[in-house]
């Protein structure tokens, strides 16, 4: 890598892996991000213009991880599709679908209920509770 791109002060690595994303059990946080689609890839708007080139399709990652490589056929999730559109207002509190953002954030699946505002008479009973399992 350093001999293709020597002007680069470092690698992509796999910093979150969301519990049931598409690449939950294969990627591992700490992985160098070495090829996709048999393409070497050092900077995040390379990587970023193929993963949307590839929305909905399988995208061939190799990754580095330790002293071995390891390559992975990885379906690209739309992030449009799990992006929360809607809300449902309950006595004073609003609930809407967990996003990814909130998912990655919290390291946690992108599913269930997210309470987005706590308010009126739910207010004292979910203030431990953020999340609801679907």
């Amino acid at each position: 890598m350093r001999a293709l791109f020597p002007d680069a002060i470092g690698l992509l690595l796999a910093e979150t892996v969301l519990p049931k994303g598409p690449s939950d059990k294969l990627l591992e946080e700490g992985d160098m991000l070495l090829k996709v689609n048999d393409e070497y890839v050092n900077r995040f708007i390379r990587l970023e213009e193929l993963l949307d080139e590839s929305v909905g399709q399988l995208v061939k990652i190799l990754v580095q991880r330790g002293f071995d490589e390891f390559e992975y056929s990885i379906k690209v999730g739309d992030k449009h599709a799990i992006t929360p559109d809607r809300y449902v207002h309950v006595c004073g509190a609003r609930f809407n679908t967990l996003s990814y953002q909130l998912a990655r954030a919290y390291n946690v699946p992108v599913q269930g209920v997210y309470v987005c505002e706590q308010s009126g008479t739910l207010l004292s009973n979910l203030t431990q509770f953020r999340f609801v399992p679907a």
